[in-house]
């Protein structure tokens, strides 16, 4: 068996991490924040929420669709 370390959990590590463990590989995904999504993420400093998601343009909805179909076939 493979071992893999991914780094970063944004759309990008989350997706390298869940195609490499559909491969068959011992996959470790590190993220220096407490809780996953790179960007897209929802965080909390001094008081006020942020949401990361504005990264993300309206166009890439089709395409971040299509990513959370597949992460949801490869984990079942």
């Amino acid at each position: 068996k493979m071992n893999s370390i991914v780094i970063g959990s944004g759309f990008g590590g989350i997706a390298a991490a869940l195609r490499l463990k559909a491969k068959g590989h011992q996959v470790k995904l590190i993220e220096k924040h407490p809780d996953l999504g790179g960007r897209a993420r929802v965080f909390k400093k001094n008081g006020f929420t942020f949401d990361g998601g504005h990264y993300f343009n309206i166009a890439c909805l089709p395409a971040v669709d299509r990513f959370v179909k597949h992460c949801c076939m490869v984990v079942s």
